[in-house]
């Protein structure tokens, strides 16, 4: 199957690893101030399609890439401002995100192939 990308594949994206999403709602819990309001995610960014060649590298895939029409209101940039939850609870995220690629594929062809 292609692998869809909505524009040009220039916008950005920021992704964090769920066990460092965990970690950090953990201690926004035990932590953070009542009431607050926290950032969480990763502050580096990474276009869609340098993201979509590296799945494509990481899974041997042959897919092709698709692109179709950017939704009218899509953001070309996504990144939560971390400053907030690290001084609050000391918390960034710790997983690269080639070694959360890594781990998300290994999980899915364990869960594929049994």
């Amino acid at each position: 199957k292609p692998i869809t990308i909505y524009g040009d594949g220039q916008q950005t994206r920021s992704f964090c690893y769920i066990d460092d999403l965990i970690k950090g709602i953990m201690l926004i819990i035990n932590k953070g101030k009542k009431g607050e309001v926290y950032n969480l995610g990763s502050s580096k960014e990474i276009r869609i399609i340098t993201l979509a060649k590296m799945i494509k590298k990481l899974t041997n895939s042959s897919s092709k890439l698709e692109f179709k029409p950017l939704p009218i209101d899509d953001p070309k940039k996504r990144k939560p401002d971390l400053e907030k939850i690290k001084k609050a609870v000391n918390w960034k995220p710790e997983i690269l995100l080639g070694q959360g690629l890594q781990k998300t594929i290994e999980y899915f062809k364990l869960m594929i192939n049994g």
